[in-house]
């Protein structure tokens, strides 16, 4: 007899439908599996045959065939175990198989027959949502991830046994309804007003966030550069519903929030599965380039700079990163989103992140420093400024200086709830940029015609920016424009005017003691 489940291979973050064809004939005993598997689905027939008997079924003695269609897509995981047994048993009629054809079905499964979580169950509940399918059965650990696509009868089994007097009891219809909470996002990652000072970081990272915009700071150690840069999340406005579930997505094929074992614990996602706040990633300055912008040889899995999306990528000692590392960082600077091509596949993450890097001015730190004398020679500044690349500031837009603050000002300092504030200033600017130029589009995200139609410059202006373009390229001639298009949103000005441009200009600093920035 022939059975056919229906599963999920991911491809990126699409879901594509896979049609499990079971059939349990007569001839020798046997186990085939085809299909285009990978290890892990090879593997399939060991846990499958040992779960099955554990679980109180018959394992049958006869010629079982298993076809993965369509055969020329590669199929990765060990989430097909769960449909692979179903369609056994219901091949061979020991369990009802009139629920299997409207659902999707994902799952591992133990030797004992425990359904174990997977990652990437959004993707599966997705997927089925665009196939008009009513429901997915997914393992009990995942099934708030899968409510959150909305619209799904979802069925969380914990054990294959729950199959034998037929489908077990679903977690019920949900549309997710969770609301991001703005003072959760506030305490979990501080406030700006408690830091002392530095007001210029603080409006170069006001200005970053309203606009979309790329920002690199510089100081010395202890200078707060890392406290700035952990308090940017609770500055920027709340996820939309796409965003949310395009972040969760993402998290969900990396295994974080969703239960899995490769995954980090759970508390990223919210009751039902979705992101409720902007993601913050720190990776470690000895990062790979694989780790930073995703990859694999058998898994092509999200890197920090797609986990980033929507949010904050830091990257702290920016300048310690190998330059292999931080030029693998242009594509998503510049267009936001990672291409991985593989010889199996060629696989698109969204990237479209907020940067904000911290560094120190040179190797010792402290090169300009009034507190301690550079032990530096010049030639180790310049070394350690070529580890910057010029293609890769030329696309950060803003580059501030962050100084030490007095003693006296940082112990008198009384802590205040600053990031609300600075919060409502940000929506309002990102909510006239939506306006002029619609949601998708950033100021940071503006070029060519778009450039020269939304960001309005004045004479004085326009006479501003010819002053300095002698000392740029025409990519940061252009981020000059953008930047001072965000200050003018942030003070609810239509026209870019001159004090807007020498704002921008001073938000952009030299990279060294004696060489300019942009002109490479």
């Amino acid at each position: 007899m022939l059975a056919v489940v229906q599963s999920v291979a991911t491809i990126g973050i699409d879901g594509h439908p896979v049609r499990v064809e079971v059939q349990v004939g007569s001839g020798v005993p046997a186990f085939t599996l085809v299909g285009l598997p990978d290890t892990a689905v090879r593997e399939a027939r060991e846990r499958v045959r040992s779960a099955i008997i554990a679980s109180g079924y018959e394992w049958p003695l006869r010629r079982i065939t298993v076809n993965l269609a369509p055969a020329g897509l590669r199929k990765q995981g060990s989430w097909f175990d769960l449909p692979i047994a179903l369609g056994i048993l219901a091949a061979d009629r020991q369990v009802d198989d009139v629920w299997i054809p409207s659902h999707m079905v994902v799952g591992e499964l133990g030797l004992d027959g425990d359904v174990r979580p997977v990652a990437g169950v959004l993707s599966v509940a997705l997927c089925a949502r665009s196939e008009g399918l009513p429901g997915v059965v997914v393992p009990v650990s995942n099934s708030n991830e899968a409510t959150a696509a909305g619209h799904l009868r979802v069925v969380g089994v914990s054990h294959l046994g729950q199959f034998e007097s037929g489908l077990p009891e679903p977690a019920g219809d949900s549309v997710c309804k969770v609301k991001p909470d703005a003072s959760a996002s506030d305490s979990a990652c501080g406030d700006m007003g408690e830091v002392a000072g530095q007001e210029t970081a603080k409006l170069a990272l006001e200005v970053a966030a309203a606009g979309g915009h790329h920002c690199l700071m510089i100081g010395e150690p202890g200078s707060g550069k890392t406290m700035l840069a952990r308090r940017v999340p609770g500055i920027l406005p709340p996820l939309d519903e796409d965003e949310r579930i395009t972040v969760s997505l993402l998290h969900s094929l990396a295994g974080i929030g969703t239960g899995a074992p490769h995954g980090s614990p759970a508390g990223s996602s919210s009751a039902h599965g979705l992101m409720s706040h902007r993601p913050f990633r720190s990776p470690h300055h000895s990062a790979s380039v694989t780790a930073l912008v995703g990859g694999g040889s058998t898994y092509i899995t999200p890197g920090e700079a797609s986990l980033a999306h929507a949010g904050v990528l830091f990257m702290d000692e920016f300048g310690e990163f190998r330059p292999s590392v931080l030029d693998a960082l242009r594509q998503p600077l510049q267009d936001g989103e990672v291409s991985i091509s593989r010889r199996a596949a060629r696989v698109r993450f969204p990237a479209r992140f907020m940067l904000v890097a911290a560094s120190n001015p040179c190797p010792c730190g402290f090169l300009g420093s009034t507190r301690r004398a550079c032990s530096c020679d010049h030639l180790a500044h310049i070394r350690y400024r070529r580890r910057l690349s010029g293609p890769l500031m030329d696309r950060i837009d803003i580059c501030v200086p962050v100084g030490v603050e007095e003693p006296d000002r940082v112990l008198d300092h009384e802590p205040a709830a600053e990031s609300a504030q600075i919060r409502v200033r940000v929506v309002a600017a990102r909510s006239r940029q939506t306006q002029r130029q619609g949601r998708e589009l950033t100021n940071s995200r503006l070029d060519g015609a778009e450039l020269r139609a939304h960001v309005g410059l004045s004479g004085k202006a326009a006479a501003a920016v010819r002053a300095h373009a002698a000392h740029v390229s025409s990519r940061g001639l252009a981020s000059l424009q953008k930047v001072a298009r965000t200050i003018a949103d942030l003070e609810g000005e239509d026209r870019v005017e001159a004090h807007h441009v020498h704002t921008a200009w001073r938000l952009r600093m030299p990279v060294g003691p004696d060489e300019p920035r942009g002109r490479r």
